[in-house]
This record gives C-alpha cells, sequence and structure tokens, in this order.
C-alpha cells in the first residue's frame, strides 16, 4: 500500500492571526490552528499543576476550576465582528476555534471547521452582578453549549476583542494579555496531507 505522504492528497487549512494592541499601535502576538481560550477558563489552564494533569488528564482542569471558582466574577469584554451584532458584558469565558476541543477535551467550539474560512466563537455569561456565576461555566464545560441565556455561539472571518481591564488568551497553550486582540482568518494558510474518509495510513 503506498505511503499517505506518496498519495499527495492535499487539503489546505485555516490558520488564525492574533494581534494585540490598540487600533494604530497594533502588533502582532501569534497564530494559532486549535482554539484560543480567554478569561476566566484561560487562566485555569497555566494554574493547573503538571502532576494533577499527569494523574487525572482532562478532569485536572476541572478540579482546578473548582479550587478557583470563588474568584470567577467574569472579565468585562466587547466582542464585535464582521457580520456579528456587537455584545457586551462580563463573560466568565471566550473561545475562538478553528477546531472544536480545548485542554482536557472539551468541546468548546462544535461547529469549528479547519477549511471553511470561518472561525467559531463561544461565549459564556456571568450572571448579574453578586450572582453564582458556577451555572453557566459548568454547562459550557460540560458541553451544554448551545445558543441560550448565558452561552452564545457565532461564526466570524475577524474578531475583535476589547476591555478595560487586562484579559489573558491561551493561543493554543501558549499565554498572552492585553486589553484589545484582534482575531483574523487566514485562508488556506496550511497544506496538510490526509487520509481519505474511513481510510488510515500505511
Amino acid at each position: 500500500m503506498p505511503s499517505l505522504l506518496a498519495s499527495e492528497q492535499v487539503t489546505p487549512l485555516d490558520m488564525i492571526q492574533v494581534r494585540r494592541g490598540a487600533p494604530g499601535e497594533e502588533e502582532a502576538v501569534g497564530v494559532f490552528v486549535n482554539v484560543a481560550t480567554g478569561g476566566f477558563v484561560a487562566e485555569v489552564t497555566p494554574e493547573t499543576p503538571a502532576l494533577l494533569k499527569h494523574s487525572l488528564g482532562g478532569a485536572a482542569y476541572v478540579v482546578t476550576g473548582l479550587l478557583k471558582m470563588s474568584q470567577a466574577q467574569g472579565h468585562p469584554m466587547r466582542v464585535e465582528g464582521s457580520g456579528l451584532e456587537p455584545t457586551e458584558g462580563r463573560l466568565l469565558g471566550l473561545c475562538v476555534g478553528n477546531g472544536r476541543y480545548a485542554g482536557g477535551g472539551f468541546d468548546v467550539c462544535p461547529e469549528a471547521r479547519p477549511d471553511n474560512g470561518l472561525m467559531e466563537v463561544t461565549m459564556a455569561a456571568a450572571g448579574p452582578e453578586g450572582a453564582r456565576v458556577t451555572r453557566p461555566l459548568w454547562e459550557w464545560l460540560a458541553g451544554d453549549s448551545n445558543d441560550g441565556e448565558h452561552v452564545r455561539q457565532a461564526r466570524t472571518s475577524r474578531l475583535v476583542v476589547s476591555s478595560e481591564m487586562s484579559v489573558q488568551f491561551n493561543l493554543d497553550g501558549e499565554p498572552v494579555r492585553g486589553q484589545r486582540f484582534i482575531f483574523e482568518v487566514i485562508p488556506d494558510a496550511l497544506a496538510f496531507v490526509l487520509p481519505a474518509a474511513g481510510t488510515r495510513p500505511a
């Protein structure tokens, strides 16, 4: 059986470029091919001990999240993009996905595709000031991420996220902080050799 590389079945896949800074002062901070997470969810990831991840796998993020839950008050953000109605409020988390899964195997962008020229945006909103915020977060991480009162999804090719406070994003695990981020899809940026559906490489 010929090798997969020899088959030359090339599939172009998108990347997402990220810039940071005020209008006219933007700087490139990186690119990613899977998922960028922001807000409280992004802060949980680097604070999860490696030993705990080795022992519990994806459940380690849940344990760390529970320990930090008292700090989960949401981050004030404004989210706007091509074809999107601007959203402003306190968000527990924001995922920008070219792929579906964030750290620990959480399906945070279930409709994302890496080859359609769009990124999927999933926003988990905090409740009113002083209200418990645990329910929307765990609904999201448990996979109940359909549009609703607390969790919204949308698709766009360009996204701007801004906040009056510093917000952390993890770009495929690489942490960056800032008050304004611009996400843009780079269509067909990577050429991958993929097996045909239902086949396995030799």
